[in-house]
This record gives structure tokens, sequence and C-alpha cells, in this order.
């Protein structure tokens, strides 16, 4: 589809709502065939 065409939707995702992120996901690869994603880890690194 047109980039024009495409929404764009920025969600915060935890572990309260997992699950329910991770089924809208799937919906969305059944129309396109790309989906992108940003991770951070909150918390000490080593």
């Amino acid at each position: 589809a047109p980039l024009s065409t495409v929404r764009t939707t920025i969600c915060e995702v935890w572990a309260y709502n997992l699950d329910e992120e991770v089924k809208k996901i799937r919906q969305v690869l059944r129309k396109y065939n790309y989906v992108a994603m940003s991770f951070r880890r909150l918390g000490k690194t080593r």
C-alpha cells in the first residue's frame, strides 16, 4: 500500500498487555509483510 494510506501506531507494551499487543501484531502481519519495533530495556546493563 502507498505510504500515504498506511496508519502508523505507537504502543507501549508492558508485561500486563504483552499478549494483547502480540495478537494485534499477528493481525497486522496478515495484511502487511513487515512490522517495525523498537525495544528499550529498563534497568541496569552489564
